[in-house]
């Protein structure tokens, strides 16, 4: 199939772009499906499910901690990371893949999206493993578009710890930027469910990702399992996003595995006339125009 994949790529395959703006979305996972996408009255179920069979996907983290973030306004919200609107991850086989932190975009239709991720998820997943290098050109038409120019495939940093292991990276996605990660969060109540879109800091993302009893679970299970953060910019220089997720997950949120979060942007897609997953990472530059990592790895602690 490796091979059947890297023909494909040679010539470089120009694909289509997903991405609005600085908060751009990511992709889900391995021949996963995208079973649903909650606020705090499903998560709630969930932890309950959980408690009932036991208490073992309990996180430790208080998910009615309050929170903070800013909205495009500048207005500050305070919230709990039980309020954020949220989907698991499953593969076809219904295990937990990973966990997508949700957020309404500008020229983003929620159900377009998730209809092509849902075909993504069901592919076979290449991602898992290795990724292509992409870059961002615009056509010398008036009016034209950005198109993506993708590079033959590499292996991820991740990778290697996948094969070894025998298990997918545990995939967390959310839209994001310099500026920190985007999460839908209800404000109102039960009865009136008021939504706001807010920006959070690393360890607010964090403490919303790490309190999720499916989150919770599959750490608990596969505690060798990488994790891979989808969410575009949020390693670049001058963004602090990533270290600060990477430094609470490796503390309080109990990841023991090495956290890998892209410099640029994440692009899943299909390969055109296949069912194989690929992740394409933006090959991007430093100020003085040094090329950068596609990827940040931040290692578990020893």
């Amino acid at each position: 199939m490796l091979a059947a994949v890297k023909s494909l790529q040679n010539p470089i395959d120009y694909i289509r772009t997903r991405a609005h703006g600085d908060l751009t979305t990511t992709a889900d996972g391995v021949r996963g499906i995208v079973k649903a996408e909650t606020g705090a009255d499903a998560d709630g179920a969930r932890i309950a499910a959980a408690a009932a069979r036991g208490g073992a996907e309990r996180s430790p983290v208080d998910a009615s901690a309050p929170l903070r973030g800013r909205t495009d306004a500048g207005e500050e919200i305070t919230f709990s990371a039980d309020r954020a609107r949220t989907a698991t991850m499953y593969d076809s086989d219904g295990n937990i893949l990973g966990l997508r932190v949700l957020s309404t975009q500008p020229g983003v239709d929620d159900a377009v999206e998730g209809e092509y991720l849902r075909t993504w998820a069901r592919s076979d997943r290449l991602a898992d493993t290795e990724y292509s290098p992409a870059v961002r050109r615009q056509l010398p038409i008036r009016g034209a578009k950005t198109i993506w120019e993708w590079g033959h495939s590499r292996a991820a940093a991740w990778g290697a710890a996948v094969r070894r292991n025998g298990t997918p990276p545990i995939y967390v996605d959310a839209h994001a930027g310099l500026h920190g990660y985007g999460a839908d969060v209800d404000i109102g109540t039960a009865e009136n469910r008021v939504w706001k879109k807010v920006v959070v800091d690393g360890e607010a993302f964090g403490r919303i990702v790490g309190s999720h009893p499916d989150f919770h679970r599959a750490i608990t299970t596969g505690p060798q399992r990488p994790v891979v953060v989808l969410s575009c910019n949020s390693s670049r220089p001058g963004a602090t996003g990533a270290q600060e997720f990477a430094t609470y997950m490796h503390g309080e949120g109990g990841v023991v595995s090495d956290i890998h979060v892209p410099t640029g942007i994440a692009k899943p897609e299909v390969l055109p006339g296949t069912d194989i997953a690929a992740l394409a990472l933006e090959q991007t530059t430093d100020e003085a125009g040094r090329l950068l990592p596609a990827v940040r790895t931040f290692h578990a602690p020893q």
